[in-house]
């Protein structure tokens, strides 16, 4: 079953195929990115780490806000957990955080409710321990 592109992914898509189309203009805008983010890395980092705390949020605010075991709502301890393991298989993929937290602002509350929870840190490591994930680095 395929699923439907969000409006981000079939903007990017349509960008991409413009750039392929003429590999000059290609290489042209990525010396100018490279110029842009060497001349302004400072602005460019703090954007995105308001951006990355800003998905975080949302993503804690659409999870419900409290570990799903203890109830903590401190969100310094809460931590974003795959419900049946797999966030070591999206790793390995080259799949980063930053992608599961726009899974979780993107997707349905049906697919987020089957695949994440909120758990403290706490409760996350005795979850692995338990399930035998504690020695798979």
């Amino acid at each position: 079953m395929l699923m439907e592109l969000t409006a981000r992914q079939k903007r990017y898509r349509r960008y991409r195929e413009h750039l392929l189309a003429d590999p000059e203009m290609h290489e042209n805008n990525l010396k100018i990115r490279h110029a842009l983010y060497k001349k302004h890395k400072e602005e460019y980092r703090r954007k995105q780490r308001e951006y990355s705390q800003r998905l975080r949020d949302e993503a804690i605010v659409k999870l419900g806000g409290k570990c799903a075991k203890c109830g903590i709502t401190d969100i310094r301890v809460l931590q974003i957990d795959h419900i049946n393991g797999g966030g070591e298989r999206e790793r390995t993929k080259g799949r980063r955080y930053q992608g599961i937290l726009l899974d979780i602002r993107d997707k349905s509350e049906e697919y987020i409710k089957q695949h994440y929870q909120l758990l403290c840190a706490n409760c996350n490591w005795i979850k692995r321990y338990e399930r035998g994930e504690h020695n798979q680095f």
